[in-house]
């Protein structure tokens, strides 16, 4: 889920205000007198929701007490959603009357005021909730979001679905997880708020036909794999690697790696769900039905994310996972026994349509930088112990150019500073605070994961060698369906299922 703000329903509200204008013209005065009467109650509505609770520090577990004023929702998921507020700490004084009016204003040097996005999580406790305890792990690197605060909160079922905008109030919150009880249970983590996500990026170019500069596409790869790299070394896997979970700020050329809700400490040996990841962005080996997969899926990941920013649309977009594979093979071609092999041991019998491979390059533009390409070929790989590790892609000559720009006196051809912290070393490890934070893991996770069915590729008609190879040429259905996808990206992701 992305922590950047949604303006999509701009339009369709114009639109909806005209017909409703319309239609209290012909009721007269009356209807006037509804119109002001309904814009009252709206503007009631709209009031902030403010809230103070005793949270806990997400660094070292310790209780502080933190004021929140909501301000909308910024995205929606199907575990949860995500809205924007403003975060004082500690909190301003009471208002001298019942009402709940906005926050005094404080002079104080001790108080901190910050704009935050607040994800609210359901623990299903058919689930493991693997979120905060990771996040508590790897939130002081540079390009991870930053992760201030967590509390916990309980509602009744019903109120799930009861609209909460008039609601100035939350109650039912508590600092820790609560005992065992039949109300459901949110989990809320205050993060860092950045100002859009990778994903609404690539669009505004696709829309204005705009190429993006090829430096920074360099700079924003540069610090997906730092990130990557970082969560390998403490062999965490993201599995959700895509544009709409990377933030960015074009300004200043920064970007943060979001949404660890499918994350997972990587254990050898141990077996792991594959319907996982989001479709247009999932590794050929989870494809395959492979559980004893590695961090080398987010590498295929971060390839497609870097293919996205070079060609403004996803390389490979299948309609369900059997054409996911198609797509991917009419690009990298038939893969061999042992590329099967590799990817899933188990995977006995197969009939794929016999494609060759196409010089990766057709299937960009002409424009695109030849050393970028090369970098992602090294990272669309088959076998996933042959994939370019994000630590090593860092060191790839496509990043030549913000070395050299470092050497002479880091800035940017506009006169910009070259982002904060690009060639810092990793953070230390966050000394242990002791107990575990209550509710960073939930009992009775589930067991069961999905399996492809085999020989499925046979039923779909055999590409010929070289199909699609028509570089920047895309058909339109194949636009129509790729600005959908970057409009909403979660409508073209399939409903994963975490372990």
């Amino acid at each position: 889920m992305s922590l950047a703000s949604r303006h999509s329903g701009a339009t369709q509200g114009s639109n909806h205000a005209n017909a409703n204008n319309a239609s209290k013209a012909s009721h007269g005065k009356s209807g006037r007198m509804g119109g002001a009467f309904a814009s009252f109650i709206s503007g009631r509505l709209a009031m902030p929701r403010q809230l103070v609770v005793q949270a806990r520090n997400a660094l070292d577990n310790t209780p502080v007490s933190i004021h929140l004023s909501f301000s909308g929702t910024i995205g929606q998921g199907t575990f949860g959603q995500i809205e924007k507020a403003t975060l004082t700490t500690p909190p301003p004084p009471k208002p001298t009357d019942d009402k709940c009016s906005a926050p005094t204003t404080t002079n104080s040097s001790d108080t901190t005021v910050l704009s935050v996005a607040v994800k609210r999580v359901l623990q299903d406790p058919r689930y493991k909730n693997r979120e905060l305890s990771i996040m508590q792990k790897l939130s002081r690197h540079p390009n991870v979001v930053k992760f201030y605060y967590y509390y916990f909160s309980t509602s009744s079922s019903a109120s799930r679905v009861r609209s909460r905008t008039s609601q100035q109030t939350c109650e039912g919150v508590c600092t820790d997880m609560p005992p065992n009880t039949d109300m459901d249970v949110y989990l809320h983590l205050v993060l860092e708020c950045f100002p859009g996500s990778l994903c609404e990026m690539v669009y505004m170019y696709f829309q204005r036909t705009m190429i993006i500069p090829p430096l920074t596409v360099k700079l924003f790869t540069y610090q997906m794999l730092k990130a990557l790299a970082y969560l390998h070394s403490h062999q965490i896997c993201h599995r959700d690697i895509k544009s709409s979970n990377l933030l960015v700020n074009e300004q200043a050329m920064i970007l943060k790696l979001c949404d660890f809700g499918s994350a997972k400490e990587m254990v050898p040996g141990t077996t792991n769900v594959s319907y996982i990841s989001s479709r247009y962005y999932r590794a050929p080996e989870l494809l395959f039905g492979a559980q004893m997969y590695t961090c080398a899926i987010d590498t295929w990941g971060a390839g497609c994310v870097l293919a996205e920013m070079l060609r403004h649309q996803c390389l490979f977009t299948g309609a369900d996972s059997v054409d996911q594979l198609v797509k991917v093979i009419r690009v990298l071609g038939t893969p061999t026994a042992e590329d099967i092999a590799s990817m899933n041991p188990m995977y006995e019998s197969y009939n794929f349509p016999d494609v060759q491979s196409c010089p990766v390059k057709l299937f960009f533009p002409r424009h695109t930088p030849a050393d970028l390409l090369a970098l992602m070929s090294k990272m669309l790989v088959y076998n996933p112990n042959n994939r370019l590790p994000p630590k090593q892609a860092l060191l790839d000559r496509a990043f030549d150019e913000i070395r050299d720009l470092r050497a002479a006196g880091g800035k940017l051809p506009n006169g910009n500073p070259l982002p904060p912290h690009l060639f810092d070393a990793d953070p230390p490890d966050m000394p242990q605070a002791g107990d575990k934070p209550a509710g960073s893991t939930i009992a009775n996770p589930r067991t069961s994961s999905a399996h492809p069915k085999k020989d499925a590729l046979s039923k779909h008609s055999a590409p010929a060698a070289g199909a699609e190879c028509q570089g920047s040429n895309e058909s339109n259905g194949n636009q129509q369906q790729q600005q959908q996808h970057l409009k909403s990206p979660s409508e073209a992701d399939d409903n994963i299922s975490p372990e």
